[in-house]
């Protein structure tokens, strides 16, 4: 799976802090594995799992889409270019 979908993927599972969520994030990109198996290794609950694999399709195709576009860019928290005074 593309990190930028699995970081799409993660910012639909709720009950997670954004902490937690960039690390697990690492972790499966590291892993390059998102089964369930590694999404609960990682140490997301079985529903935070259900909710990663059954994420809005049309939402995350259309950010994918729109993430084809030269001039548009995902900046997310292990990006350099994150402002982490945020």
């Amino acid at each position: 799976m593309d990190p930028m979908e699995i970081w799409l993927r993660m910012r639909m599972v709720s009950h997670l802090s954004t902490v937690n969520a960039a690390a697990i994030v690492e972790k499966l990109i590291a892993l390059n594995n998102v089964k369930i198996a590694s999404l609960r290794a990682c140490g997301l609950s079985p529903n935070q799992c259900i909710q990663f694999i059954h994420a809005n399709s049309k939402a995350i195709y259309a950010a994918m889409k729109w993430l084809d576009v030269s001039e548009h860019k995902l900046i997310t928290l292990s990006d350099p270019n994150y402002p982490y005074l945020l």
